[in-house]
């Protein structure tokens, strides 16, 4: 896909009423606070609140190899009982529960980031476009806020 193609993608999403229901920030990024040199860039997300009020940054790059798009973790806000929002360290979080596998929370470890998500059943991961990469991360945002209140992980990919 080149840039033109993404930047459609984006706009069209953009202008969807589920785009405009999940979206609160999409754009194209070079560089990202705190993030790697050595990581990819592309677009970064962050989903409107979750219905528990939680919102996920991920950083959604094109790998050139397969041509799928990943989703790597970025922070994972969560709603506290109190209202205010509070990062989660997911990747801790798992491993502070012994049942709660990186396959059953649909995050995998990753050396350089927090974490890539699991969104496909594909072997090679990722999605195959910008789109259902932001919505399968939107799905995903509200399994996971489930997941770090106790639950399990309602999604099935």
């Amino acid at each position: 896909m080149t840039p033109a193609q993404e930047m459609a993608e984006v706009r069209a999403l953009a202008g969807a009423g589920l785009g405009q229901k999940l979206v609160e920030v999409l754009k194209h990024t070079s560089t990202v606070d705190g993030w790697p040199g050595t990581m990819p860039t592309g677009w970064i997300f962050t989903s409107k609140p979750t219905r528990h009020g939680d919102r996920l940054t991920v950083i959604i790059a094109r790998d050139a190899s397969t041509n799928l798009y990943h989703s790597h973790l970025y922070r994972f806000d969560v709603r506290q009982a109190d209202g205010s929002m509070g990062k989660v360290d997911l990747p801790a979080h798992l491993n502070k529960h012994p049942n709660l596998t990186a396959h059953r929370a649909h995050i995998y470890p990753s050396g350089k980031t927090g974490g890539i998500l699991c969104l496909s059943e594909r072997t090679l991961g990722g999605m195959p476009d910008i789109k259902t990469s932001v919505l399968q991360c939107a799905k995903w945002a509200d399994g996971i806020g489930l997941v770090v209140r106790g639950k399990t992980f309602p999604y099935r990919q």
